[in-house]
């Protein structure tokens, strides 16, 4: 049961004898009161005090507060204010019922210095409560309903902006970064502002590679820039240009430091900030926040015609990885390599000359990192943004080697730019001018024509085919559209079949119909299956202490395949177990340019490791293998390819067997496993793998049987004129042997068709590698193609809108150049330059309103 409702009061019993009674006690309430910080800039800075003034109070309850003794007022300690207890303000007396009063006097709390730095970069910002806090006379409690509080933000009046700056510099050249100083007070700053304070900006050079062009006499490597005056609400930009040393060491690692100082708000030193000063006009000085400006110093580019490799990097690119390459290339295989850096330019324009770098390698190898890297203060790009697809693809067609690496997490851009290369969009000329453009009457004259040339005979201009498309077969119920649609069709599967290692897109032309012929089937082509296009699917890191053998390989795969073949047959009677000498593996005439210089001493013979000379054994039977698998793997039971012109038809089978060999003669049978092995992947490969191809080979009709033969033949020859003859028997015998161990070992593998699949095996045995796969490009877009015309007209607008942005990319990237970047020339006058616009010589047309991109 409840009971009535109870009541209460508060009885006063005075000195006097007298007493009062209320019905509540009394209640004092904070009603407002104002925040200022100490120097009145509008700003709460650590290390100034905050000062609390102009505070009222009300009281609440049913009583006067006490008249007798005084109620003491403070602001109440947090992390970031330390209240001044020695200076509280108190409360009137005997405030009144509902009467509201203002305190006398002011508070201050001392707004604490940081603690522990902040990363670099990270604008410092804290917000935090004002509150107060009243004191009970003589029990020292809180008055629990004295409550009041605002919120404040702690800051710095002046603010700096990250500075632009290259991320990327070249020895010897003067290079100009900026930054913005920003007053967000309502005072003025600089040792000649309203408050006096000094402030300025101080870069630092650590590392010594560096000289600024200012700074004062034996101190290169540090500028203050002092701030005189900058108005509240103003900003000043300010430039520091310095010299990248010429005694830098190329595809090393920079540093700059940029910091705002600006002086200590109060002067006691006691309360200065523990994180470190300096002394700027006399005055103590703390950094109010730091950005560093990390760069690559890069290798400043020339070409080399002796290189036998060109070497892509980036900004991004691992320092460690450029010099694992760099040792690796000269050092173990002893060749030349060039190293071009795309982002000293952010293109692929070569400074010398105005036109794309690549042009200065056809036929040889370019290795191009595809990560992705900063762009001018323009997001990211890769050199999948800026590198021609159309360029690529003819220089693919005249065997310049490409391999991608460090592309492990931007797959989908390449993957998109090569599927941009295999089939390069360029206009339709009725009436071609190149001569190795065909114009048959039937697609029969135009097979004939282009087995009798072979696949070595594929030019850098791109040939465009074309034979008039016959009417349909019911022509009375088809349209003129869908016959040349059915004979485009046709047409790219007859080529698929009897051009398996050639890459055709095949359309239709409807400018020359009449009404006896529906148009003209156009043929285009692309770079062909045996071309080199991979990439690399072991991340390079700047942890990695050097090389693995799995990229090691890689390197190797991309010297051009004549290259390693004259190489392979060099190894001949010369390898031991401590590998062959430069000067051996080298000779011939196709690697004139490519020898180590002239030798001296004998100390100066340098040796190809035997590892290496495996790898080199490695990377041609994985060719050989993949280029005979890709011929002859779904083949017609009854080949339509002449039995004549069947070898002509593979490039690299070709060229293993047709060079010119050594004049000396091979007679021992010792250190000759890899030729076995070798010649058992090409024999291997020519045996049947199923019924259709045993039936096919015991009536003479399958491809593989055709093909077999000439490889007897040409193999026989040229082992007659290499070998002694009883070391070719052994030869011979041997790898007939290997074929058929091969032959077992791919029927072994779920899923292969060919020995490729064994070659990786092997591969990944001598790597020490479980999975030493990597991405063969070429396999992308593998077979001839038909293109409608909308397919064709996308295929157009895709590689308009690349050559356009990229256009734009490279713009962007000039016009910082020339703002931040000057040339510095032996007798030339200091003068801003940016990288000359380059101006690609094509050699086949282009889509229409497109123009070549210049890097």
């Amino acid at each position: 049961m409840g009971g009535a409702q109870g009541s209460s009061q508060v009885t006063v019993k005075r000195n006097d004898g007298t007493e009062a009674t209320y019905p509540t006690r009394y209640e004092l309430k904070v009603v407002s009161f104002e925040v200022v910080d100490e120097n009145d800039d509008g700003i709460n800075e650590p290390g100034e005090h905050l000062i609390v003034r102009n505070i009222r109070v009300q009281n609440t309850g049913g009583m006067p507060s006490p008249k007798n003794h005084a109620i003491q007022v403070l602001i109440h300690g947090t992390h970031w204010l330390e209240p001044i207890s020695t200076e509280p303000v108190y409360l009137p007396k005997n405030i009144q019922t509902d009467e509201i009063v203002e305190v006398p006097g002011v508070l201050r709390a001392f707004i604490m210095q940081e603690r522990v730095a902040r990363a670099p970069g990270v604008v410092f910002s804290a917000r935090d409560e004002v509150q107060l806090i009243a004191t009970m006379p003589r029990i020292n409690r809180a008055i629990p309903e004295f409550k009041g509080s605002t919120s404040i933000e702690i800051r710095y009046p002046l603010q700096l902006s990250p500075p632009k700056y290259l991320d990327c510099v070249s020895p010897g050249d003067h290079i100009t970064f900026t930054w913005t100083l920003k007053n967000i007070s309502r005072r003025s700053y600089g040792i000649n502002g309203e408050l006096r304070r000094s402030a300025g900006t101080l870069v630092k050079d650590p590392g010594q590679l560096f000289n600024f062009i200012e700074a004062e006499a034996g101190n290169a490597h540090a500028m203050v820039d002092p701030l005189e005056v900058l108005d509240p609400n103003s900003e000043v930009d300010i430039s520091q240009t310095f010299e990248v040393s010429g005694m830098a060491m190329p595809y090393s690692s920079g540093l700059l430091t940029l910091e705002l100082l600006i002086s200590e708000p109060g002067t006691d030193p006691n309360r200065f900030s523990d994180l470190g000063t300096n002394i700027l006009h006399g005055q103590h000085t703390r950094s109010s926040i730091g950005y560093p400006m990390h760069m690559q110093i890069s290798g400043v580019y020339s070409h080399n015609p002796h290189s036998a490799f060109l070497l892509v990097v980036n900004s991004q690119t691992p320092n460690s990885a450029i010099h694992h390459i760099i040792r690796f290339v000269r050092s173990e295989m002893h060749l030349a390599l060039d190293i071009f850096n795309l982002s000293v330019t952010g293109s692929f324009t070569d400074p010398a000359t105005g036109r794309n770098v690549l042009q200065n390698y056809p036929g040889k190898s370019v290795i191009i990192f595809g990560n992705k890297f900063s762009y001018f203060s323009a997001g990211t790009s890769s050199a999948f943004d800026l590198l021609d697809p159309y360029l690529a693809c003819q220089l693919a067609t005249l065997g310049t080697n490409f391999h991608f690496a460090g592309a492990t997490e931007n797959l989908d851009a390449m993957r998109t730019w090569v599927s941009m290369s295999t089939f390069p969009v360029y206009a339709y000329n009725p009436h071609p001018s190149s001569p190795e453009s065909l114009r048959a009457e039937t697609f029969k004259e135009l097979a004939g024509t282009l087995h009798t040339r072979g696949a070595l005979n594929v030019q850098m201009s791109l040939p465009v085919h074309s034979i008039p498309a016959a009417p349909g077969m019911f022509s009375c119920m088809s349209t003129p559209d869908s016959a040349l649609e059915s004979a485009a069709q046709s047409t790219a599967d007859k080529l698929q079949k009897q051009f398996p290692l050639r890459r055709f897109a095949v359309s239709g032309d409807t400018s020359t119909r009449t009404p006896n012929m529906p148009g003209t089937v156009v043929i285009r082509e692309g770079f062909a299956k045996s071309n080199h296009l991979t990439a690399s699917l072991l991340p390079y890191t700047a942890e990695d202490p050097d090389l693995a053998d799995y990229q090691r390989y890689l390197i190797i795969c991309c010297l051009p395949f004549h290259t390693r073949a004259r190489m392979f047959w060099n190894m001949a009677g010369a390898l031991d177990a401590g590998g062959i000498l430069s000067t051996t593996i080298y000779r011939g005439k196709e690697l004139e340019a490519m020898k180590p210089p002239i030798t001296v001493s004998s100390t100066e013979i340098l040796a190809v490791s035997e590892k290496l000379c495996k790898f080199i054994s490695l990377s041609i039977e994985y060719d050989l293998g993949r280029e005979i698998g890709t011929y002859t793997n779904d083949a017609p039971f009854m080949d339509g390819i002449p039995v004549q012109h069947s070898i002509a038809q593979l490039p690299l089978l070709n060229k293993f067997f047709d060079m010119e060999p050594p004049t000396d003669i091979v007679r021992t049978t010792e250190r000759t496993q890899f030729i076995v092995q070798t010649l058992g992947i090409v024999q291997g490969s020519l045996l049947p793998f199923s019924f259709k191809e045993s039936f096919g080979g015991v009536l003479a009709v399958s491809r593989k049987s055709a093909l077999k033969k000439q490889v007897d033949l040409r193999m026989d020859d040229f082992l007659s004129r290499r070998f002694a003859p009883d070391v070719v028997a052994f030869l011979k015998a041997e790898s007939v042997k290997e074929a058929k161990t091969m032959k077992n070992l791919v029927k072994g593998i779920p899923g292969a068709t060919s020995t490729k699949a064994v070659c990786l095996v092997k591969l990944a045995t001598t790597v020490q590698m479980h999975n030493a796969r990597f991405e063969d490009l070429a396999d992308i877009n593998p077979s001839s193609t038909k293109w409608t015309k909308p397919i064709a007209d996308s295929k157009v607008i895709e590689y308009t809108g690349f050559v356009s942005k990229a256009q734009n990319r490279e713009a962007r990237a000039r016009e910082v150049l020339g703002n931040m970047v000057t040339k510095i020339e032996p007798g030339a006058p200091t003068s801003p330059t940016a990288p000359p616009v380059a101006h690609f010589e094509a050699i086949s047309p282009v889509v229409e309103g497109a123009h070549e991109i210049g890097s």
